[in-house]
């Protein structure tokens, strides 16, 4: 890797500070400046923290202020490697023009963008649409609309929960990026933190401009936590931890358990978010408040010092999501792991063992996997999976090799 020493790297994104995209770019910043290379880095951003955009609509579907700053940084920098991470919602994907004419001056230097959602398939980051007035959300299959008439009907999707203007510049944003003007021309390498987001991409992408390289949990203990097999008559303990949006299809969960099931079971959610109110209300309804809790916000970290007190993670999520990283902190704590079969989710769910899939919104489905747990976890406490893959597989040292050899050579195909 002796190509990289001294070498500049600029990462792109829409915000400094924020979620898990932005937690992963700062761990890959620190992991390459401690790599003893001399390597440069420097971060382009929107906005601070993880905000709405304002201003003049227009300038999400394409924005000349942040065209035009990029290209100074550009030029001021001059990085040989330009990583791009989440872009469309603040800096738009006009960005990927100043990439692409400092790239025509500079002919070694290196574009990559780690897909961190399904932005480059969908006007829906999530892979999601909307229908109807109660707003049902719909799963769009894992590719890209094809082009004529067999696509047309990407004009006519729901492609925001907030209504029609939200919609209209979501997907106008996309067909003039990716459908008109083809501006992902501009990266030589994608990056997918998991399997099915990797699928994905390749039925749009050359597999040789792909790579799987997942998000790291950096601090991994020797050994998994474990419990002992439930006594007679202990209840199993579920949880929940993350935001309380309607795709995380928790009140789909609960309702589907069956009634008799909560006498055996208890279910602990952390959180906040809009769907709050929503699940407070079927709660009380139905008279769960001493078995369905709503526990309010834990910081991320009093979040991960609370899982090993529990059995099994639940995660019901109605969208495919990408390689959420909750699935590896519920193994890494022991837990069994109770989530949706879909996507991302379940591809998770499965690489780390100990998972039981489920339809969220499948009562049969719901009942049936909280019973298994409830039979394994007599049987056998904790789940077994293998602790050395997974630990290598997330690590953070595996994590910053994986990028350092992606960045040594160009491997432009265009």
């Amino acid at each position: 890797m002796a190509e990289l020493s001294g070498k500049r790297i600029l990462f792109v994104s829409d915000y400094l500070q924020g979620g898990g995209a932005e937690i992963v770019m700062h761990q890959l910043i620190a992991g390459l400046e401690s790599a003893g290379m001399g390597i440069q880095t420097d971060i382009f951003y929107g906005v601070k923290d993880n905000r709405r955009k304002t201003g003049n609509p227009l300038s999400y579907i394409y924005s000349r202020h942040f065209r035009k700053q990029l290209k100074i940084r550009l030029e001021e920098f001059k990085p040989d490697v330009i990583h791009f991470l989440n872009y469309y919602h603040i800096l738009s994907p006009s960005v990927l023009d100043a990439a692409s004419v400092y790239k025509k001056g500079n002919p070694h230097v290196k574009v990559v963008y780690t897909a961190h959602d399904f932005h480059l398939i969908s006007p829906s980051s999530g892979l999601t649409s909307f229908k109807g007035r109660d707003k049902k959300l719909i799963k769009e299959p894992p590719s890209r609309y094809s082009k004529g008439l067999s696509g047309f009907s990407l004009y006519f999707r729901r492609w925001d929960h907030r209504g029609f203007i939200f919609s209209t510049l979501k997907l106008f944003q996309w067909v003039f990026a990716y459908r008109w003007h083809r501006k992902d021309q501009v990266f030589d390498h994608l990056i997918s933190p998991g399997s099915f987001m990797l699928e994905t991409l390749k039925t749009v992408y050359p597999r040789e401009m792909l790579s799987l390289i997942r998000n790291p949990h950096p601090d991994f203990p020797s050994s998994a936590a474990s419990f002992p097999p439930l006594r007679s008559g202990e209840t199993l303990k579920l949880v929940f931890g993350g935001r309380l949006g309607p795709e995380k299809g928790l009140r789909e969960f609960i309702s589907s358990i069956d009634s008799s099931l909560w006498k055996e079971i208890t279910f602990d959610i952390y959180g906040t978010g809009p769907e709050d109110e929503t699940l407070r209300a079927y709660i009380i309804k139905n008279n769960l408040e001493d078995v369905c809790r709503l526990k309010g916000y834990l910081s991320h970290e009093e979040l991960l010092e609370k899982l090993p007190s529990y059995h099994a993670l639940v995660l019901p999520s109605l969208w495919y999501e990408n390689a959420p990283l909750s699935i590896v902190e519920g193994a890494v704590a022991g837990l069994y792991l109770l989530v949706s079969c879909w996507g991302g989710v379940g591809e998770t769910a499965s690489f780390c063992g100990g998972e039981v899939l489920i339809t969220p919104d499948s009562p049969e489905s719901v009942s049936s996997g909280v019973r298994d747990i409830i039979e394994s976890a007599a049987d056998n406490g904790s789940p077994e999976r293998n602790f050395n893959v997974l630990r290598e597989s997330y690590s953070l040292e595996t994590f910053i090799t994986k990028h350092l050899k992606l960045y040594e050579v160009n491997t432009s195909l265009r």
